[in-house]
Protein backbone atom coordinates (compact mmCIF):
# COMPACT_ATOMS: atom_id res chain seq x y z
CA UNK A 1 0.00 0.00 0.00
CA UNK A 2 1.17 3.78 -0.86
CA UNK A 3 2.95 4.50 2.30
CA UNK A 4 1.96 8.08 1.70
CA UNK A 5 -1.78 7.27 1.82
CA UNK A 6 -1.11 5.63 5.19
CA UNK A 7 0.40 8.86 6.84
CA UNK A 8 -2.72 10.59 5.49
CA UNK A 9 -4.89 7.65 7.06
CA UNK A 10 -2.63 8.07 9.83
CA UNK A 11 -3.55 11.82 10.85
CA UNK A 12 -7.53 10.75 10.30
CA UNK A 13 -7.94 7.04 12.22
CA UNK A 14 -6.15 6.66 15.49
CA UNK A 15 -2.91 4.34 14.92
CA UNK A 16 -4.62 1.37 17.04
CA UNK A 17 -7.80 1.67 15.39
CA UNK A 18 -5.68 1.80 11.44
CA UNK A 19 -3.63 -1.12 13.15
CA UNK A 20 -6.36 -3.05 14.27
CA UNK A 21 -8.07 -2.85 10.47
CA UNK A 22 -4.98 -3.35 8.62
CA UNK A 23 -5.01 -6.44 11.26
CA UNK A 24 -8.63 -7.76 10.05
CA UNK A 25 -7.75 -7.59 6.72
CA UNK A 26 -4.53 -9.59 6.90
CA UNK A 27 -5.27 -13.25 5.64
CA UNK A 28 -1.87 -14.15 7.63
CA UNK A 29 -2.66 -16.52 10.34
CA UNK A 30 0.28 -17.07 12.58
CA UNK A 31 0.67 -20.11 15.32
CA UNK A 32 2.32 -20.85 18.08
CA UNK A 33 3.54 -24.52 17.35
CA UNK A 34 5.69 -24.65 20.11
CA UNK A 35 3.06 -25.05 22.54
CA UNK A 36 0.31 -28.09 22.96
CA UNK A 37 -3.23 -26.32 23.18
CA UNK A 38 -5.10 -26.73 26.40
CA UNK A 39 -8.42 -28.82 26.35
CA UNK A 40 -11.54 -28.00 28.59
CA UNK A 41 -11.91 -30.15 31.71
CA UNK A 42 -14.31 -32.49 29.82
CA UNK A 43 -11.69 -33.58 27.37
CA UNK A 44 -10.89 -37.05 28.72
CA UNK A 45 -8.24 -38.19 25.56
CA UNK A 46 -7.32 -35.94 22.65
CA UNK A 47 -7.77 -38.72 20.09
CA UNK A 48 -4.56 -37.53 17.58
CA UNK A 49 -2.20 -36.20 20.04
CA UNK A 50 0.53 -36.58 17.25
CA UNK A 51 -1.06 -34.13 14.98
CA UNK A 52 -1.51 -31.27 17.91
CA UNK A 53 1.92 -29.69 17.17
CA UNK A 54 1.44 -30.22 13.32
CA UNK A 55 0.70 -27.38 10.47
CA UNK A 56 2.92 -24.85 9.24
CA UNK A 57 3.85 -21.48 11.42
CA UNK A 58 1.94 -19.33 9.44
CA UNK A 59 -0.79 -19.61 6.83
CA UNK A 60 -3.35 -17.80 4.31
CA UNK A 61 -6.79 -17.82 4.93
CA UNK A 62 -7.57 -17.46 1.41
CA UNK A 63 -5.46 -20.33 0.23
CA UNK A 64 -7.05 -23.20 2.66
CA UNK A 65 -9.05 -25.58 0.75
CA UNK A 66 -12.59 -25.90 1.49
CA UNK A 67 -13.73 -30.30 1.58
CA UNK A 68 -17.24 -31.28 1.90
CA UNK A 69 -18.32 -35.11 2.65
CA UNK A 70 -20.31 -36.05 -0.43
CA UNK A 71 -23.40 -35.91 1.96
CA UNK A 72 -22.75 -32.36 2.83
CA UNK A 73 -23.71 -31.22 -0.83
CA UNK A 74 -27.46 -30.36 -0.39
CA UNK A 75 -27.71 -32.04 2.90
CA UNK A 76 -25.76 -33.07 5.97
CA UNK A 77 -23.51 -35.78 7.17
CA UNK A 78 -22.91 -36.45 10.69
CA UNK A 79 -19.39 -35.40 12.42
CA UNK A 80 -19.13 -39.51 12.77
CA UNK A 81 -18.98 -39.74 8.90
CA UNK A 82 -17.22 -37.04 8.30
CA UNK A 83 -15.00 -38.06 10.60
CA UNK A 84 -14.76 -41.12 9.13
CA UNK A 85 -14.34 -40.27 5.56
CA UNK A 86 -11.37 -38.00 6.42
CA UNK A 87 -9.39 -40.92 8.04
CA UNK A 88 -10.55 -43.61 5.59
CA UNK A 89 -9.16 -41.29 2.51
CA UNK A 90 -6.12 -39.98 4.98
CA UNK A 91 -7.01 -36.08 4.66
CA UNK A 92 -6.77 -35.64 8.56
CA UNK A 93 -3.86 -34.36 8.37
CA UNK A 94 -4.16 -31.42 6.17
CA UNK A 95 -7.21 -30.23 8.14
CA UNK A 96 -6.65 -27.63 10.87
CA UNK A 97 -6.48 -28.27 14.69
CA UNK A 98 -7.41 -26.20 18.05
CA UNK A 99 -4.31 -24.16 17.88
CA UNK A 100 -5.30 -23.02 14.09
CA UNK A 101 -8.29 -22.15 15.28
CA UNK A 102 -7.22 -20.16 18.65
CA UNK A 103 -5.24 -17.98 16.08
CA UNK A 104 -7.68 -17.41 14.00
CA UNK A 105 -10.15 -16.80 16.86
CA UNK A 106 -7.64 -13.67 18.09
CA UNK A 107 -8.52 -12.26 14.42
CA UNK A 108 -11.73 -11.09 15.64
CA UNK A 109 -15.57 -10.75 14.16
CA UNK A 110 -14.35 -8.58 10.88
CA UNK A 111 -11.59 -11.34 9.97
CA UNK A 112 -13.92 -13.96 10.63
CA UNK A 113 -16.84 -12.52 8.17
CA UNK A 114 -14.86 -11.37 5.49
CA UNK A 115 -12.81 -14.89 5.42
CA UNK A 116 -15.60 -17.72 6.47
CA UNK A 117 -18.40 -16.59 4.57
CA UNK A 118 -20.03 -16.96 7.67
CA UNK A 119 -20.03 -20.47 7.86
CA UNK A 120 -18.81 -22.41 10.93
CA UNK A 121 -14.62 -23.44 10.86
CA UNK A 122 -14.44 -26.94 12.52
CA UNK A 123 -10.67 -28.35 13.22
CA UNK A 124 -10.70 -32.19 12.68
CA UNK A 125 -7.18 -32.61 14.28
CA UNK A 126 -8.55 -32.27 17.55
CA UNK A 127 -11.35 -34.72 18.10
CA UNK A 128 -11.61 -35.61 21.70
CA UNK A 129 -13.36 -38.25 23.45
CA UNK A 130 -15.16 -36.68 26.22
CA UNK A 131 -15.74 -38.85 29.81
CA UNK A 132 -18.88 -40.19 28.23
CA UNK A 133 -16.75 -41.81 25.75
CA UNK A 134 -18.82 -39.50 23.08
CA UNK A 135 -16.35 -37.67 20.41
CA UNK A 136 -15.95 -34.07 20.05
CA UNK A 137 -14.80 -32.09 17.00
CA UNK A 138 -14.13 -27.81 18.05
CA UNK A 139 -15.06 -24.95 15.83
CA UNK A 140 -15.19 -21.43 15.18
CA UNK A 141 -18.53 -20.02 14.38
CA UNK A 142 -19.84 -16.59 14.78
CA UNK A 143 -21.72 -15.88 17.75
CA UNK A 144 -23.12 -12.00 17.74
CA UNK A 145 -20.57 -9.82 17.51
CA UNK A 146 -17.99 -12.46 18.48
CA UNK A 147 -16.44 -15.67 17.50
CA UNK A 148 -17.02 -18.53 19.52
CA UNK A 149 -14.96 -21.83 20.06
CA UNK A 150 -17.11 -24.27 21.13
CA UNK A 151 -17.32 -28.02 20.48
CA UNK A 152 -19.66 -30.01 19.07
CA UNK A 153 -20.66 -34.06 19.28
CA UNK A 154 -19.57 -35.65 16.01
CA UNK A 155 -23.65 -37.50 16.68
CA UNK A 156 -24.71 -33.94 15.34
CA UNK A 157 -25.60 -33.08 11.44
CA UNK A 158 -23.39 -31.09 9.90
CA UNK A 159 -24.53 -29.28 6.57
CA UNK A 160 -22.60 -27.43 3.54
CA UNK A 161 -22.08 -24.22 5.82
CA UNK A 162 -19.73 -27.02 7.75
CA UNK A 163 -16.86 -27.51 5.39
CA UNK A 164 -13.53 -28.78 6.59
CA UNK A 165 -10.70 -26.89 6.02
CA UNK A 166 -7.78 -28.02 4.60
CA UNK A 167 -3.99 -26.77 3.79
CA UNK A 168 -3.56 -26.64 0.26
CA UNK A 169 -1.39 -29.90 -0.95
CA UNK A 170 0.88 -29.82 -2.90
Amino acid sequence: MNKELLEKIGKVVPEEKLRALLDEWDPIIHVDRTARPVYPDFVKEVKYPELELTGPAEFDVTKLERWLHPKQIGGYATGNEIHEELIAKKMLEGCLNLADLQAIQVKDIGFFRKHSSRKAIPAWKSVVLDRDDHLYVPYLYEYGDGVELVWRWLGSNFHSDDPALRFPQG
